[in-house]
């Protein structure tokens, strides 16, 4: 019978990548009326390894022969819809990567998934509309705040957007409960995508030579931003 690991990595998110912070991630998306997860595992391997040996919870092992060359490689899978899914096929666990034909001390990585509070944004609300292009993201203080927190706004409809908000746009203290939007960032009569992130760095090390288990609450929301003239 084949693993429920093997299935995830045949489905999906076996990818060659360009460099990465090896360790494991793995984050919980909050949305209005859903959840997803995602886990993604980047292996501290060799890039001139032809062979990869991964070692799974329960002592499963399976080996993976990359096509070509690579710098670093990156197994997982998105959009897993419960937390039982994310159980079944990445269990809880130790985890191992070995490059087969490089000396290498392997290092583990103890998974567990004991993610961090959710962020509870009180402005702006989902699904608003009229939004001024400028304006102060506002949220409720974290029960239990990680390294920092991490504010990303994305234009929903894939429109350009400022290259200075793509992606994570400000990384705060833990404590913080409010990020300002500049003016000239966002545009008139667009639809975006909100996302806060709590994460927790550094979990899972086991011994000198573990790796890092990133484990993280995103919450995301939707707003429009007012047409211009129609907002004072």
């Amino acid at each position: 019978m084949k693993l429920p690991f093997i299935l995830a990595l045949l489905l999906l998110l076996f990818s060659i990548t360009g460099v990465s912070v090896a360790g494991i991630y793995v984050d919980k998306y909050v949305y209005p009326d859903s959840e997803s997860y995602s886990f993604s595992w980047i292996p501290d391997i060799d890039p001139g390894s032809r062979q990869i040996k991964l070692t799974l919870p329960q002592n499963k092992k399976v080996v993976i022969s990359p096509t070509g060359p690579f710098q670093s490689l990156s197994f997982g899978r998105e959009d897993m819809p419960s937390i039982e899914d994310l159980e079944r096929l990445f269990p809880i666990g130790r985890y191992r990567a070995r490059g087969i034909q490089k000396r290498q001390t392997p290092p583990d990585i103890l998974v567990s998934y004991d993610f961090p509070s959710i962020p509870e944004i009180t402005y702006p609300e989902n699904g608003s509309n009229n939004i001024p292009t400028s304006f102060q993201i506002t949220w409720l203080p974290l029960s239990d705040p990680g390294e920092d927190i991490q504010v990303s706004i994305q234009d929903a409809d894939d429109n350009e957007v400022s290259p200075a908000f793509m992606g994570v746009v400000k990384q705060l203290s833990s404590t913080t409960t409010s990020v300002d939007i500049p003016p000239g960032v966002l545009h008139p009569g667009r639809n975006y995508r909100l996302a806060i992130k709590n994460g927790k760095e550094g979990l899972g090390v086991t011994g000198e030579n573990g790796g890092d288990l990133d484990i993280a609450t995103i919450r995301v929301l939707f707003f429009s931003t007012a047409l211009l003239g129609s907002v004072e």
